[in-house]
């Protein structure tokens, strides 16, 4: 019976070794961020790491950016439950490792989060948008993350976060969207129904252009979703997905309980 056990252990120990093996090979990039605390990287406060050399006032703006950032999370959500692991890299060398092809990324998996920020990066708008994805997957959790997200709600939902495209007030953003989509149309781009973006595969195809009208599509609906069920419909909504809610249903259901109530009060 010993033997049989010390066995298994052996197995299990085996198929750790080798799936960590191969994770690093898969995913070269994330499993650079699992070992920033030990490369040659400042942490220059709890979770903050930068290339080591970025100037002084790289470093400080760094800091502005997530307060402001931090501010901006408050504000919509609430509170700012994220911990990621903040990871500035001074050249594109150093991104190129840690990094993506987009100025920002964020990395989310059910051991630690990262937002790692390219030298173009550095900018609220952008640290906005990654920190309400590690927000949404905080409070969402994994499993729903990876198998009730749709990309196009993720993205929409970070954009509200971020001023790169409707540069409307919150409770007008849906106008500046639908504003910019339709030009988009009238310039030749296809429609593009949200089953298209379903996946982030599904949100990354095609070239620059289609990608912006990607991102365009998703903030407008969110946008639009947003003010029918406000922030405490969105709070209902992310407990419900954290509760093992379906995401088209509980999404459809919500607004449909939102119209409802408002429909009621206006016939009072």
């Amino acid at each position: 019976m010993k033997k049989i056990l010390i066995k298994i252990l052996l197995g299990i120990l085996l198929l750790t070794s080798i799936s960590t093996v191969s994770y690093y090979f898969t995913h070269p990039n994330i499993s650079q961020c699992f070992l920033i605390g030990f490369s040659d990287f400042d942490q220059i406060k709890e979770g903050i790491y930068v290339s080591p050399e970025t100037p002084a006032d790289e470093r400080n703006l760094l800091l502005e950016v997530v307060t402001q950032s931090e501010a901006r999370i408050k504000d919509f959500w609430g509170a700012w439950t994220g911990t990621p692991h903040i990871i500035y890299c001074h050249t594109q060398e150093d991104y190129d490792t840690y990094g993506s092809h987009t100025p920002g990324v964020a990395y989310l998996n059910p051991f630690a989060t990262y937002i790692v920020i390219s030298p173009r990066g550095l900018r609220t708008d952008i640290m906005s948008h990654e920190m309400c994805h590690v927000e949404l997957f905080t409070r969402i959790g994994w499993w729903a993350s990876e198998h009730e997200k749709p990309t196009w709600f993720d993205e929409g939902l970070a954009l509200m976060l971020d001023y790169r495209y409707s540069k409307r007030e919150r409770r007008g953003r849906y106008f500046g969207f639908l504003a910019d989509w339709d030009r988009g149309l009238k310039a030749g781009e296809d429609y593009l129904p949200l089953q298209s973006l379903q996946t982030l595969e599904d949100f990354s195809q095609g070239d620059l252009k289609r990608q912006v009208f990607a991102y365009i599509t998703s903030g407008m609906e969110v946008s639009r979703w947003l003010e029918v069920v406000g922030k405490e419909g969105l709070h209902e909504f992310v407990a419900q997905i954290a509760d093992g809610g379906e995401f088209p249903q509980t999404y459809s259901h919500l607004e449909s309980s939102y119209k409802k109530q408002a429909n009621n009060f206006t016939n009072r």
